[in-house]
């Protein structure tokens, strides 16, 4: 979770979803001394405390881990509702920030007549969302566990040229401050009391 090299932010819910599980069965195993169920309680209410703190970049991240997806959610077996109104929190992002719209696009809708512009924009709506990146992601299998999943955009970018936008931005989120501690920590070390210039022939 600390690590810089690879996205972290998409593990970080499935994560706190596994330690939940082991100090549930931990829990109910018998014989288990006093100070190690308080331990548990304890655990468990800190873990739970963090998980409240999850927003739609953390869901986000999930999605567009292509070893995760929706998928994830279904098996952990969360309520249709609860699902259905995750996929419209991330598809409401998706396409008020990433689905570009070409000037092209702007230009026609001016220059059509009013009736017309409406009936067009109903079946562009419709076209747009038939050929949703979104949509046509959701649906391909997911990719093996052990893949690269930056490596996976990079060669799929041309295929979700939108949707990889949206994944670059949140797989690039760290799930804890930890890699930003470490770069302040070395630097330490290289900008000393007597060497504080940050001067590029310095640094």
């Amino acid at each position: 979770m600390s690590s810089s090299n690879y996205p972290t932010l998409s593990i970080s819910v499935p994560l706190y979803h596994m330690l939940l599980k082991m100090l549930k069965e931990t829990q109910q195993m018998n014989n288990i001394p006093q100070c190690l169920m308080q331990g548990c309680e304890a655990a468990t209410s800190k873990l739970l405390n963090y998980c409240h703190k999850t927003n739609i970049f953390h869901l986000a991240a999930i999605v567009l881990d292509p070893r995760l997806k929706f998928n994830y959610f279904e098996e952990l077996g969360w309520s249709l509702i609860l699902i259905s109104q995750i996929k419209k929190i991330i598809r409401d992002k998706y396409e008020s920030q990433y689905i570009s719209v070409s000037s092209q696009d702007i230009e026609d809708s001016i220059a059509e007549p009013f009736a017309t512009n409406i009936i067009s924009r109903i079946y562009k709506r419709a076209h747009v969302e038939r050929q949703s990146e979104l949509d046509t992601y959701s649906m391909m299998p997911r990719a093996d566990p052990q893949i690269d999943v930056l490596e996976w955009w990079r060669v799929n970018e041309a295929c979700y040229s939108n949707l990889a936008k949206f994944a670059r931005n949140c797989l690039a989120i760290p799930a804890t401050s930890i890699p930003s501690k470490q770069i302040f920590s070395v630097s330490g070390d290289m900008i000393t009391d007597k060497r504080n210039k940050l001067a590029e022939k310095t640094v």
